[in-house]
């Protein structure tokens, strides 16, 4: 039967006994071929996974978009003065949390400059006593 089947090879038993001598090997490459696989169904499942994170992603994005849009429209019927507030409250935003920024700095600055003079008054009060002390009493009378 195998020579029915494989007639263009030599001798069926050689095959067999080939097949046989390569069984270990055949048996590698079955086990390297599941894990392919299965690494290939974990990747199946996590695109699905992905896709419908991106799809939820999408349609919310797609929900802000048009209430922006709604927002954008409702601005742009509005009345000037109305236009004008809404322009400006959304610039002013901006330099808002800039200027938070901006007093964390200045409140750094402004320990800094008080420490700086506290030290100079400090200073200017021990030179001042240095020098009454030094001086001789008589000066001090003259004056």
């Amino acid at each position: 039967m195998i020579k029915e089947i494989l007639p263009s090879v030599g001798n069926p038993d050689d095959v067999l006994e080939d097949h046989c001598d390569h069984e270990e090997e055949f048996a590698g490459l079955v086990e390297a071929i599941e894990d392919v696989l299965d690494r290939l169904e974990a990747l199946e499942k996590e695109e699905v996974s992905l896709r419908a994170d991106i799809s939820v992603d999408l349609k919310l994005k797609g929900e802000l978009e048009a209430k922006l849009e709604e927002i954008r429209a409702r601005i742009a019927a509005s009345e000037p003065a109305v236009q004008d507030l809404t322009s400006r409250t959304f610039r002013a935003r901006l330099p808002s949390k800039k200027m938070a920024s901006a007093r964390r700095a200045l409140d750094l600055d402004m320990d800094n400059l008080s420490d700086l003079i506290s030290t100079i008054v400090e200073f200017i009060v021990w030179m001042s006593i240095s020098v009454v002390s030094f001086c001789p009493m008589n000066i001090y009378s003259a004056l």
